[in-house]
């Protein structure tokens, strides 16, 4: 396994582990919504408290936080599919030049074999 494989896996078990999404920004803190019978408001449950932390100084920090819930596994899984593509490229340079390296060596022996030209006849 591949270093960035490893670290892939590492970030998709830490993002598995955290509490669901949705994550929104509330006044001090960073919440997901929890459903609840029908009729019912969903109930808000806090993810990290941001009031009286540095966070709560800067609301931009505060939204980075509540969108990588979604934004990580989002990233992960693009990652993962440019990955595929890459080694599906891989795959296809690679038989590109074996072919090419097979047409060489045919050329090759096609040319080795060829008679010489007769000459042409007097005129």
């Amino acid at each position: 396994m591949t270093r960035l494989a490893a670290w892939l896996e590492e970030v998709e078990a830490r993002a598995a582990k955290a509490t669901p999404g949705p994550w929104f920004v509330g006044k001090g803190t960073v919440y997901h919504k929890r459903a609840r019978p029908e009729g019912e408001e969903p109930l808000e449950i806090e993810v990290a408290a941001t009031e009286g932390t540095f966070w709560d100084e800067d609301p931009d920090d505060t939204a980075f936080i509540a969108h990588a819930r979604a934004d990580v596994p989002a990233l992960v899984a693009l990652l993962r599919a440019s990955l595929a593509v890459v080694d599906a490229s891989r795959h296809y340079i690679r038989k590109s030049i074996e072919h090419g390296d097979a047409l060489a060596r045919f050329d090759a022996a096609v040319a080795a074999r060829a008679q010489p030209a007769p000459e042409d006849p007097p005129k």
